[in-house]
């Protein structure tokens, strides 16, 4: 638990440093870069995704995932890397797009902490799914850009195809929200949820002439991950949906703050409606947290007063830090290693 500690106190302090020394924010922005390599990119056996590229690296034949990444891939096993610098290779190129996605924000090393605090296990883990993130940042930063969106989404596809979700999000992303109508879809799927009604309606599909085996892919792809919905997990994203709803009066005036707000939310009701069982809600909900971090960018811009920054700041970085230390006991109880080991081979010889 130690070097999970000593990451976050030294990225805490960095960040103190970037809001009173706001002129040096790029070099502080660069040494917490620096940090999150050592501590964050050469972090090893962190999970089952981890577990599982490792073994597919070291199988003689090459892969076949997304262009970009099997590029990357198949590039390092050609020279003979061990997959500790795929990894590393990753998350520095994942932390780069990331940096260029953010290029024209204020506060860019409090944008980059958060984004460290709320992806920290993805960014070593689910590695494809970290390399598509910046590319639904920039999507956000440019929904009404449609050539930028959309050129975004073409390069995000070569690394992770849950970019392709934003083709449907560009026709809602201007939804307009109210308090009473947010709680009440939400409440609605809810209701769905418990009932069952998708699984249902699937099942019907099989009695359907010629779409029996539709059914049963969809039924596969809805269930793939046999687990009970974590109450734990829905109240946590439920606390994120309240935060961010109870600035529905900035939301109303200010468009980017609406495409964000909209992206969490529809990710959420899917989530819920899913159970957090299906391939799709599972991947997309990775890329989508995100928009949290976007949305408390824009937030941030907004608030003129020092007391206003302060406060909506404070509430933000405890909300990501509650999510960074959730992700670091599921580290401890379920990664293959007992405990965080940045130089494993280092350390053990």
């Amino acid at each position: 638990m130690i070097p999970y500690i000593i990451f976050y106190s030294l990225s805490l302090t960095l960040v103190v440093l970037s809001l009173v020394l706001k002129k040096y924010d790029w070099f502080w922005l660069l040494f917490l870069l620096f940090i999150s390599i050592i501590f964050i990119g050469l972090r090893v056996n962190v999970g089952a995704d981890y577990t599982e590229y490792v073994r597919i690296y070291n199988q003689s034949y090459d892969t076949n995932f997304e262009l970009g990444f099997d590029i990357i891939f198949n590039l390092f096993k050609r020279f003979g890397y061990d997959y500790v610098f795929v990894s590393l290779f990753v998350f520095i190129l994942t932390s780069f797009f990331f940096l260029y996605s953010i290029k024209s924000l204020q506060h860019k090393t409090l944008i980059y902490f958060c984004f460290l605090l709320f992806m920290f296990v993805p960014l070593t883990s689910t590695i494809r799914q970290g390399l598509a993130i910046p590319f639904f940042i920039i999507c956000l930063l440019n929904a009404d850009r449609p050539k930028v969106y959309f050129m975004s989404i073409a390069i995000g596809c070569f690394f992770h195809y849950s970019i392709l979700f934003m083709l449907f999000f560009f026709f809602v992303r201007y939804f307009k929200q109210s308090y009473c109508r947010a709680y009440f879809i939400i409440l609605f799927f809810l209701g769905l949820s418990v009932f069952n009604i998708v699984e249902y309606m699937i099942i019907l599909l099989h009695y359907i002439p010629s779409l029996g085996t539709l059914s049963s892919k969809l039924l596969m792809y809805t269930q793939r991950y046999n687990v009970t919905l974590s109450l734990t997990s829905v109240a946590y994203k439920l606390a994120g949906l309240l935060l961010v709803t109870s600035f529905m009066s900035f939301i109303k005036i200010n468009k980017k703050l609406l495409c964000s707000y909209n992206l969490y939310y529809i990710s959420l009701c899917l989530f819920i409606l899913f159970k957090d069982n299906s391939v799709f809600t599972n991947r997309l909900m990775y890329a989508t947290n995100i928009s949290l971090v976007t949305f408390f960018s824009f937030l941030l811009s907004m608030m003129n007063a020092f007391y206003r920054k302060a406060i909506v700041t404070f509430l933000f970085v405890i909300y990501f830090s509650i999510n960074y230390f959730k992700f670091t006991a599921t580290d401890l109880r379920h990664s293959i290693e007992s405990a965080y080991m940045p130089y494993k081979s280092v350390l053990i010889n």
